[in-house]
């Protein structure tokens, strides 16, 4: 019988969301950055400027919910 189910804990899913949120933020201002510099025309600057974005709301939404489950107990 399985018992995979029984051990995980209610804020691993948000807790791999703000892991992914701070990567997802670092490539973006990793991005932004070489788009900025960069002589050459290239798409970086919006592709970090998108990412960076997708990275802040992604954090900020799990450190939410790691939050709310926390005061829920």
């Amino acid at each position: 019988m399985k018992m995979a189910h029984g051990s995980a804990s209610s804020t691993s899913g948000p807790a791999w969301g703000l892991a992914f949120g701070l990567i997802i933020t670092a490539i973006g201002v990793a991005l932004l950055c070489r788009g900025v510099f960069s002589f050459t025309d290239t798409a970086d600057e919006s592709l970090g400027v998108a990412a960076l974005l997708v990275g802040v709301f992604m954090s900020a939404y799990a450190g939410r919910e790691i939050l709310r489950a926390t005061r829920r107990k």
